[in-house]
């Protein structure tokens, strides 16, 4: 009997097809993942490079188009940010579920983030838009806008420690890198990019501003606290910082140091404020009143005409009117 002959060429050939097309799907799975450290160390083949980047670019394209499509207008925004024109409803809505899709593609960019984060400040979707916000100051911890808007719905929702945490990682941040930042970034290029009205000098005063608001709020919630030794030193940073509106931040020093009993401190303040804003009304009446402290009645008559601030119209309720959120 002859023995039986096996030929092992086709079942050599079948494994070989099934562990091509293993190391194919998981190669595939790799370049899919594109935190893998595999996909990393593959980069480095030649075959497997070509395709990384084959599917790297198809993927971003694909992306583009799809945000393209649900991409809205985004006038009302800009309208906002130079005009403070109020924001409809469905216009938020809008620009919510733009940013959504846009972080499910770009999960490590902070500006899609921040921007989510301000659709649902505007929506009052407190908690959403506090978690968009922290995550957008974590990958862009040197932005002002993200610290200053969390500092903000921190406000919103009674949470005075962590605003306060907030607003003072905002006025460290470096004006200049901020300012690059706007410029630069493709999410807020096409906000501002189509306006001509919205030049660089308006993003640089926009900018000043987030950092006075950023001061005045810290100002304004130790005033509250009646912690006027913090209020103190935000108010005397400030015009270190040279951040501007110095006449404002001259008047808050002296409300504090008149509110400690630095009568003299207070004199100087309220007089310097004086000098670069003669309108404050405030100034007078609590530069008389520091005077009188210090036993110099001649000098405090002559500012007798000026009387207490009604309640609700003093210097400082004005300048709680005129903060409101941002966004560069």
């Amino acid at each position: 009997m002859r023995p039986t002959q096996y030929s092992f060429a086709p079942r050599v050939r079948t494994g070989i097809l099934i562990l091509l097309a293993v190391l194919f799907i998981s190669g595939a799975a790799v370049i899919r993942n594109d935190k893998s450290k595999s996909r990393k160390a593959l980069a480095h083949w030649p075959g497997f490079s070509y395709l990384i980047q084959e599917r790297d670019k198809t993927v971003l394209n694909a992306q583009a188009m799809t945000l393209s499509f649900i991409q809205p207008s985004f006038d009302p925004l800009a309208n906002f940010i130079i005009y403070h024109q109020p924001i409809d409803i469905s216009e938020i809505r809008a620009l919510k579920g733009y940013y959504a899709k846009a972080i499910t593609f770009y999960p490590d960019v902070g500006e899609v983030y921040g921007m989510a984060g301000l659709a649902s400040y505007f929506l009052e979707d407190w908690d959403e838009a506090i978690a968009h916000l922290k995550t957008a100051t974590l990958l862009n911890p040197g932005f002002i806008w993200f610290h200053y808007n969390l500092g903000l719905t921190y406000l919103k929702t009674s949470q005075f420690a962590l605003a306060q945490k907030s607003l003072e990682k905002a006025i460290k941040t470096n004006p200049s890198t901020n300012l690059s930042m706007v410029l630069h970034s493709r999410w807020f290029r096409q906000i501002y990019a189509p306006i001509p009205a919205f030049r660089e000098f308006k993003i640089k005063k926009s900018l000043w501003q987030g950092y006075q608001n950023s001061y005045k709020l810290l100002i304004l919630m130790t005033w509250e606290e009646k912690e006027f030794s913090s209020m103190l030193n935000y108010a005397e940073s400030a015009l270190i910082s040279d951040i501007g509106e110095k006449d404002a931040f001259l008047y808050y020093a002296g409300r504090a140091a008149h509110e400690l009993g630095d009568h003299a401190k207070a004199v100087d303040y309220f007089k310097k404020a004086i000098h670069e804003n003669d309108g404050l009304g405030d100034a007078y009446y609590y530069l008389a009143l520091s005077l009188k402290a210090l036993g110099q009645n001649q000098e405090a008559k002559q500012l007798s005409k000026y009387s207490q601030p009604e309640e609700g119209n003093s210097f400082i309720d004005h300048d709680i009117q005129r903060i409101f959120v941002k966004v560069f």
